[in-house]
């Protein structure tokens, strides 16, 4: 199953470089991740893991106070954009862990493997 997968995710990424994702797909994708952000910061300790992230990487004081907000500020254009700007098969870098004599003929297609 580990080729078919990588066979997907690549799917997927290039899809989202050709086009853009539609506005159903961003929309559930957004409540996800302010769903997640909310059940993260509804603890002491998730709340101090929230400030430590965002002194360890300098982030502005309103981070936390407009992260919702920016993540439903995201279009379908936005998200094709980045991944085009950003993921780039050709620099991409696939960790694979299992038995080599089960998997290496399925992963043989996405590049150079090395023990």
């Amino acid at each position: 199953m580990t080729g078919p997968s990588l066979k997907e995710i690549f799917y997927e990424i290039d899809r989202l470089r050709g086009e853009p994702a539609s506005a159903e797909e961003l929309k559930a994708v957004q409540n996800y991740m302010a769903g997640v952000f909310v059940l993260q910061n509804s603890s002491r300790a998730g709340i101090i893991g929230q400030l430590e992230f965002v002194d360890l990487h300098g982030l502005p004081d309103d981070y936390l106070s407009g992260y919702v907000r920016r993540v439903y500020a995201v279009m379908p254009a936005d998200v094709q954009r980045m991944t085009q700007k950003y993921i780039q098969d050709d620099k991409a870098t696939i960790v694979v862990v299992g038995d080599k004599k089960v998997i290496e003929e399925q992963i043989k297609p996405y590049g150079t493997i090395t023990p």
